[in-house]
């Protein structure tokens, strides 16, 4: 077991640098889901004991309404995925702007989360991949888009041209 610990430290300390690269460009939109359907975002969580602001560059997929999910290896021992789930209120950038949202987390060991603010057909997509990643040992986190979000990039275009 100890040497797990060096590892540990030796992967964290990678993945740290690797971010610290990856999270200007991903915030300022570059590799955003757009043209496909998954892409890079930067998730802002709040830390659970620190109160720190944390942001981690992750790969997302963009399912229709805006909905974004993330899946982890990592499940629990994410520190990300911890954070969203103590604090569902998080913040995260795409297609280089701000957007605020709710976390819905899922991971082996916690309780199964509530899905019925999701669309039937997404709820129905979602319980289906929770199982999945579960049974795999991966966590899972959903992005809600706060109301004030367009759902889609049509919305968006609505909102922008201020027509309905």
């Amino acid at each position: 077991m100890a040497s797990d610990r060096p590892r540990a430290s030796y992967l964290s300390r990678l993945l740290s640098r690797v971010n610290a690269r990856v999270e200007p460009l991903a915030r300022s939109g570059f590799g955003s889901p757009g043209l496909f359907p998954a892409g890079l975002i930067v998730l802002e969580t709040i830390g659970q004991r620190t109160g720190r602001t944390y942001r981690t560059p992750l790969f997302a997929s963009e399912a229709a309404g805006g909905y974004l999910w993330v899946n982890t290896v990592l499940g629990r021992r994410a520190n990300w995925l911890r954070n969203a789930r103590a604090n569902p209120k998080v913040r995260y950038w795409m297609r280089g702007r701000p957007r605020d949202g709710r976390a819905i987390v899922s991971a082996p060991g916690y309780s199964s989360p509530e899905l019925d603010e999701l669309p039937e057909s997404l709820r129905w997509l979602a319980k289906r991949g929770i199982a999945v990643s579960r049974a795999l040992g991966f966590g899972v986190l959903i992005i809600v888009p706060s109301a004030g979000e367009p759902r889609n990039r049509r919305a968006k275009a609505r909102a922008n041209s201020g027509t309905t």
